[in-house]
């Protein structure tokens, strides 16, 4: 060998070795820390739970597709949440201990739980090629929660309604109903959030937290995918499968199915913030049906019983009568013309409204430490408290605030604010603190009104659009609905990845927001003033296109309605 020679591989082996360390490293995935281990375990007929040095697992069976996974500090288990209508089987357990692990058959399901760390694995998949794996700590910076392993190239979908990209690994979500008004691409917290995840592995994840919990899905630990909250239990379910509608099929018959909506629901659905009195809105409805445009339904929002800024009456629940004169005959009158009406209605009460010192005196609002109505005093339409959809005699008091309206011909119900939008953490609930029960509050309030109307309107098919939910929040009729979007560009590319994880939640149907709101400093002037005409005619056409109620209406130049320059034909 040369001189040259071997001065050159002197050189260049050192480097290549280099160069591959580098590259080893940089590509590796962060290790996950799991100091837990399994210490013993015991079997009954129904599950097996796992005493680990982090707290006991209690595993059991769904059907063939679910594994229900529950862990608490001291064995004290929570029990499921109202999301969940399937009970566990008792099915064969069949256990194979080894001194590195548990092979365990449970009915159809296979699991492996290796012993330290502590890994338990449950095949899915085609052939069962594939495994979601499971892991501690269960406890980690005064949180509790339940890691699984994230592939480098796993994708991640769900989460709820979220404006960003569909696959969320590298994101860290919080599950929690925020309110987001006037939101653009890139919003990852809105109005209805989900703790339901589907893994390109062929499993599906819910973490059943009614409680606000955060999903760190790679984004601090790129090989984990950890869901977690402040609350010392949880339970999470694991359905697998060998594709997504087999996932979704097992997540159904978990927490239940949509009824049929009314068939006018899937129409053309018209609303605007807001229709300001009874001769305003039979002139738009006319407006529009002389303009051959389809309408099946019109949406009144706060000024069916208030005045908007300075005089909203949120809580009223009556007609304002000034405004609104006539409004059986109006509903009536547009009834004969093939138009439904809708109302809005909120579970806020202002402190000034009609009903506020009866529904404080029967105790049917949020409390504060001292057992007294907890008023939100910075609340955008005024101070405000909370009613109590967790009490049940508060949900008949509110019920009863509904049927007149029912009776007056009232088709549908638009229950909005529902996150709830405004909700600090020291209310005080029937269920509990609001920070333990802030994912559920919505959906408790459809169940109220879905029990209601199976109760004394059987035959009638409840449409409920609702700005947030929970997981089996479907078997209530409701209609999400995507929250209000900004109107630009960007809003309107918002507007469909919002809606689209409904299809993931069992939701058929979801209702989104097409032309937006302008900016939301302009809210003032926009409630005063109204709607102005979108700043660009393809942005129009555009936002006309998209809209998945009308998607092939024709623009036409606005109609003006005398008087009021504000409110077009399209408004």
């Amino acid at each position: 060998m040369s001189p040259f020679t071997t001065w050159k591989s002197r050189f260049l082996i050192p480097l290549h070795l280099f160069l591959i360390s580098l590259v080893t490293q940089a590509g590796s995935p962060a290790e996950i820390e799991n100091p837990i281990y399994l210490e013993k375990y015991f079997q009954s007929s129904d599950h097996l739970t796992l005493k680990t040095s982090d707290g006991y697992i209690r595993l059991q069976t769904i059907n063939a597709q679910t594994i229900y996974v529950s862990y608490a500090k001291d064995s004290l288990f929570l029990s499921p949440s109202d999301a969940v209508i399937a009970q566990p089987q008792v099915s064969t357990i069949i256990i194979r201990n080894s001194a590195e692990s548990l092979d365990v058959r449970m009915g159809e399901s296979y699991l492996s739980i290796k012993k330290n760390p502590l890994e338990i694995k449950i095949l899915t998949g085609v052939n069962n090629q594939e495994e979601a794996v499971l892991s501690g700590p269960f406890n980690a910076n005064q949180r509790t929660g339940i890691n699984f392993k994230l592939d480098s190239r796993e994708k991640i979908i769900g989460g709820g309604a979220r404006a960003i990209e569909m696959n969320r690994s590298g994101k860290r979500l919080q599950l929690s109903n925020q309110a987001n008004w006037g939101y653009e691409w890139g919003a990852d917290q809105l109005n209805y959030s989900l703790p339901v995840f589907y893994s390109s592995k062929k499993f599906m994840v819910f973490f059943d937290a009614p409680q606000r919990a955060i999903a760190d899905i790679g984004h601090t630990v790129r090989n984990q995918f950890r869901i977690d909250s402040k609350e010392k239990a949880f339970n999470v379910y694991v359905m697998t499968g060998t594709d997504y509608r087999s996932l979704l099929s097992a997540y159904i018959q978990l927490t239940g199915t949509q009824p049929l909506p009314p068939l006018w629901a899937l129409g053309n659905l018209q609303s605007r913030f807001g229709y300001q009195s009874q001769q305003q809105a039979t002139h738009i409805v006319d407006s529009m049906l002389e303009a051959k445009y389809p309408l099946d339904a019109l949406f009144l929002d706060v000024y069916w019983f208030g005045k908007g800024v300075g005089d909203f009456r949120m809580g009223n629940l009556t007609w304002e009568e000034e405004n609104w004169p006539t409004p059986k005959a109006m509903v009536q009158n547009l009834k004969s013309k093939g138009v439904k009406t809708v109302l809005i209605t909120e579970p806020y009460f202002l402190t000034t409204s009609n009903n506020y010192a009866e529904a404080a005196q029967k105790g049917f609002f949020g409390t504060d430490s001292l057992g007294q109505p907890y008023v939100i005093k910075d609340f955008w339409f005024g101070p405000a408290s909370l009613l109590d959809v967790f009490n049940p005699r508060a949900g008949e008091w509110f019920w009863q605030k509904y049927q007149p309206l029912i009776e007056q011909g009232i088709a549908g119900w638009w229950s909005d604010l529902g996150e709830p939008e405004k909700h600090p953490g020291g209310i005080f609930y029937q269920k509990g603190r609001a920070d333990q029960i802030h994912n559920v509050y919505g959906h408790y309030w459809s169940k109220m009104l879905s029990d209601n109307y199976q109760k004394h309107y059987p035959k009638k098919r409840l449409f409920n659009l609702t700005r947030a939910g929970y997981a089996g929040s479907q078997r209530y009729s409701v209609f999400p609905w995507s929250g209000t979007v900004k109107r630009s560009w960007s809003g309107l590319k918002a507007s469909c990845p919002s809606c689209s994880p409904c299809r993931c939640r069992a939701s058929p149907t979801c209702i989104r927001m097409s032309a937006g709101l302008p900016k939301v400093k302009k809210m003032r002037s926009y409630t005063q003033d109204g709607c102005s005409w979108p700043p660009s005619l393809p942005f129009f056409v555009r936002m006309a296109k998209r809209s998945p109620q009308s998607p092939s209406i024709t623009v036409r130049k606005p109609k003006r309605l005398s008087g009021n320059s504000s409110n077009s034909a399209m408004n």
